[in-house]
């Protein structure tokens, strides 16, 4: 459409463009007169309908799309725009591939995902949480499709928490449940166990195998199972052979009752035999197993206690002890092992200490004091269980006390008792609470084990424990203890080795306790039931220390604390 001509009127440049010839461009003026003018005329794109075409190089050219939603094959005569739309997708799995080796795929199913909607075969990760997932776990999972694609596949899932292996199959478009989870060892099981099975099948065909000697087996089955009518068969020989040689008077009764004698004399000579066979072989046998089972290195180790009543067929505590002492009074140990225990009866310790400690500072109404009466009951906590924890430890050594009979230590299991060591400047005064000074013979605790020993005196019967006076470490040098009846052990007594008591002075007339040794768990102790991480003193202060003494953790290992704190209390004795 062109636009009606404008008039020159004093512009010239404004009238409407008619026809180019060179720079001469002719125009109607405003009375209507042609005439010619000369003006410079602007061509541009959108003149002539070219305003959306880029003035560039087509190596410049930026065209425009959108990422395909999902992998889709070109089509001929579609436009640009979905083209490169679909490039992008098909560049973007590309990019992911490659970038990916750990994750074929790339992709990762979230929790809240679903990996039951997997379509295309790769290697993916699950958040824990996401739907069809075997566990609650983290997984690497291998989906593989069959040329049915959505309709048939196969899914490998390995939890990463667990490392179970879990497998499911596809068809018609529903998944199976998935399989049992299998670890990895449980595979290798499987594989042993499958190999081990050979290895009988093996053994079991002997030399000479062949499938020749079944089809053998096979026709000498059917000669025994024909009847009496069947050609061939063992009962046709038999009844063949039999006919002519059955004379007069035969009946069945008369062959039933001769081979009833018969059997029963066989009967009688296989029961003789068998009897001497018992007494002339396997009896000696199995004494020699039964002797042997004493000497298995779990009884050794302590991993199979025995209830010593039971063992002696005693009532009373006290005739246990009792029986033990004339056990082994002349240095035979062989009815006894590592871990053998007693279960005292419940007692009570007199003027024992109330439990306050640094923790709750003492004060006026809350003191620091020696003068609770503490029963130890006798129940399913085994507070009042004792056990054999060595064996003539200390034979012959002390200072003014030393054993001179054989015994056995006792110890008790877990932790009947809960004291400070030393608590200073009671009721009220101000810190610290805490000393080392006097060593394990100058402390408080220790001039109260007496109290635990009088209340345990008439359960030991005429078994009175043996004194000992043994050399123990102080926080800088060493100290003889003075004769003792119940005592601490050290940490040369629990660990093989001095901790964090004196290096050079912690060894002692010390040595480790043999139950320890082969059987470190028995270090670990409880309280009334609790856990078995319950803390408990050891006899020496920690080396150069003027506040704390040692003691075993609850983690197991030796360590150290202020000895105003109320620990477990494990005393130990010798029988």
């Amino acid at each position: 459409m062109i636009e009606a001509p404008q008039r020159f009127n004093e512009n010239p440049e404004k009238a409407t463009e008619i026809k180019k010839n060179s720079t001469e461009y002719f125009g109607i003026d405003q009375d209507g007169v042609a005439k010619s003018v000369t003006a410079e005329i602007l061509l541009t794109k959108a003149n002539v309908g070219l305003s959306n075409v880029p003035n560039v190089s087509t190596n410049n050219q930026t065209p425009t799309y959108t990422t395909a939603a999902e992998l889709a094959a070109l089509t001929s005569g579609e436009t640009l725009t979905l083209a490169f739309g679909k490039i992008a997708k098909s560049v973007l799995k590309t990019i992911q591939f490659l970038g990916n080796l750990s994750n074929y795929g790339g992709l990762s199913i979230a929790s809240d995902g679903s990996i039951d909607d997997i379509l295309m075969s790769g290697l993916y990760t699950g958040a824990s949480g996401a739907t069809g997932s075997p566990e609650v776990s983290d997984l690497y999972l291998i989906h593989i499709n069959s040329n049915t694609g959505s309709t048939a596949a196969w899914q490998i899932a390995i939890a990463i928490d667990t490392g179970k292996i879990y497998l499911r199959t596809k068809a018609s478009s529903s998944w199976g449940a998935w399989n049992a989870g299998i670890t990895a060892t449980e595979l290798g099981y499987i594989s042993g166990a499958t190999s081990n099975l050979q290895d009988q099948i093996t053994e079991v065909k002997g030399s000479g195998w062949t499938d020749e000697n079944l089809v053998d087996h096979e026709e000498r089955l059917d000669t025994l199972e024909g009847d009496d009518a069947t050609e061939g068969s063992v009962a046709k020989t038999v009844k063949d052979a039999v006919e002519p040689i059955k004379g007069s008077g035969w009946t069945d009764e008369t062959v039933k009752g001769n081979a009833e004698a018969i059997a029963g004399k066989e009967n009688l000579a296989n029961k003789k035999s068998t009897l001497v066979e018992n007494s002339e072989i396997y009896y000696p046998n199995q004494k020699a197993v039964n002797d042997g089972l004493n000497l298995t290195m779990a009884e050794m180790m302590g991993f199979a206690p025995r209830n010593l009543m039971d063992v002696f067929g005693t009532s009373t505590v006290a005739d246990t002890f009792e029986a033990v002492r004339a056990s082994v009074i002349g240095g035979d140990f062989s009815k006894l092992r590592l871990g053998d225990y007693i279960d005292l009866d419940t007692f009570t310790v007199l003027n024992w200490h109330n439990g306050v400690h640094y923790s709750t500072p003492p004060t006026e109404l809350n003191p620091s004091t020696w003068d609770t009466n503490v029963t130890v009951e006798k129940n399913s906590n085994l507070n009042t269980r004792v056990e054999i924890v060595g064996f003539d430890d200390y034979y012959y050594i002390g200072n003014t006390a030393y054993p001179t009979a054989h015994h056995v230590t006792f110890m008790f299991q877990n932790i009947p008792l809960v004291a400070p060591f030393n608590v200073v400047n009671p009721p009220t005064g101000t810190s610290p609470w805490s000393t080392t000074v006097g060593g394990y013979a100058g402390s408080e605790l220790k001039a109260h084990l007496g109290n635990i020993y009088t209340a345990l005196a008439s359960q030991f019967g005429s078994a009175t424990p043996l004194a000992v006076d043994r050399y123990v470490a102080t926080h800088n040098s060493s100290q003889w203890c003075g004769s003792e009846q119940i005592f601490l052990p050290t940490n040369q007594n629990i660990f093989g080795d001095t901790g964090f008591a004196h290096a050079n002075r912690g060894v002692g007339t010390q040595r480790q306790f043999a139950l320890f040794s082969l059987n470190p768990s028995k270090i670990m102790k409880r309280r009334n039931g609790s856990s078995p991480r319950q803390t408990w003193w050891l006899a020496e202060p920690s080396e150069g220390s003027s506040t704390n003494f040692t003691f075993v953790s609850g983690f197991g290992h030796p360590y150290y604390y202020y000895s105003s704190y109320a620990l477990g209390v494990v005393p130990a004795f010798l029988i």
